[in-house]
């Protein structure tokens, strides 16, 4: 009878050995490169992201861009409305600033503050030099289809630093005999103390409108030339030039684009320029431009009667440039979950 021996296992040959040396020493050489390569990417990134903090050192964001001055922009996302919506606002070491103005119904930028429509050129052409044609509108409002956000003065003894204010949908009431003696405060003007300074304040201006569809002399509503007509039934003779425009029994007809409807009794209906507001009834309508809006402080989540800017105190600072030629690598042992070193 015959034994049969079984062999396990292999044998490890010189050839091997060397094979596998030289593949761990290449694994770790490779793993060093790019540990290297990761360290110095996470410095050049550092040094490209600039992140603004206050004296408390909170980190209040990273900087999108800068302005003419070379602050800092960082966007504030609003959620305190029913909508969120972004401000663009501006970080100097003792400041905020915007490019929107905010105006006040007094003199010394007290009383109460009010804001343009956004994109409004024609409210406020000139800029903080006060140049005509360098304005001072802030168009990233109008991109969003969102409210005018500006900074303005801040509460009693902390004015200079600024609270971030927004429109609402209602007219800045202040007395017309008393507009020139207002005021306005241009954050984004290089000003030792308060950037406040006097201003004329824009008064409401009213705006040509008209009816649409129209009334001719017969009594009978038209489109009348200035509305658009949307069609109608041409076939029953009725599409004729009524005062200038198309019967309407069998056509009808709308505000053209620029304009918003205003229904009045009797199915009338009133075109005024967008923006404007309408006021009267159907014997004496009218749209008025306001010369400002009415603007609110803009809450903090927690509190709704603290500014959102004020829980951040300045001077106000960047992070600081890293050694990017630094090769030498600190080991930090982990934390206990009381914050303690392990031992």
């Amino acid at each position: 009878m015959t034994n049969k021996t079984k062999n396990a296992g292999f044998i490890l040959s010189l050839e091997l050995l060397l094979i596998l040396t030289v593949l761990g020493i290449g694994l770790v050489v490779g793993v060093v490169a790019v540990r290297d390569a990761i360290f110095k990417y996470m410095n050049s990134q550092q040094n490209n992201e600039v992140f603004v903090s206050d004296s408390n050192d909170t980190n209040m964001g990273v900087a999108v861009g800068f302005d003419e001055h070379e602050a800092p922009l960082l966007i504030f996302t609003d959620s305190s409305g029913d909508t969120p919506y972004r401000a663009l606002i501006g970080i100097r070491d003792d400041r905020f600033t915007s490019r929107e103005p905010v105006y006040y119904t007094l003199p010394n930028c007290q009383g109460d503050p009010c804001v343009k429509s956004p994109s409004d050129e024609n409210a406020d052409s000139a800029g903080t030099a006060l140049l005509p044609g360098t304005g001072s509108v802030s168009y990233f409002n109008a991109l969003q289809a969102g409210p005018t956000y500006a900074v303005g003065a801040g509460p009693d003894g902390d004015r200079i630093k600024g609270s971030l204010y927004r429109e609402v949908p209602q007219a800045c009431e202040y007395n017309a005999l008393e507009a020139a003696q207002g005021s306005r405060w241009m954050s984004q003007k290089v000003v030792s103390g308060e950037p406040c300074e006097p201003h004329d304040l824009p008064l409401p201006v009213e705006l040509p409108g008209y009816f649409c569809p129209g009334i001719s002399a017969a009594g009978s509503n038209i489109c009348s030339p200035e509305c658009s007509f949307d069609g109608g039934n041409t076939g029953s003779g009725n599409n004729g030039q009524g005062l200038g425009g198309r019967n309407n029994s069998d056509s009808s007809c709308s505000c053209p684009a620029g304009y918003q409807a205003n229904n009045l009794d009797g199915g009338a209906t009133y075109c005024c320029p967008e923006g404007a507001s309408f006021e009267g009834g159907v014997f004496n309508p009218q749209c008025t431009e306001a010369g400002l809006m009415r603007a609110i402080s803009v809450p903090t989540l927690d509190d709704v009667t603290i500014n959102a800017l004020s829980t951040y105190l300045p001077p106000f600072s960047v992070n600081a440039a890293t050694n990017t030629q630094q090769q030498t690598y600190t080991s930090i042992a982990p934390d206990t979950e009381d914050g303690s070193e392990l031992p």
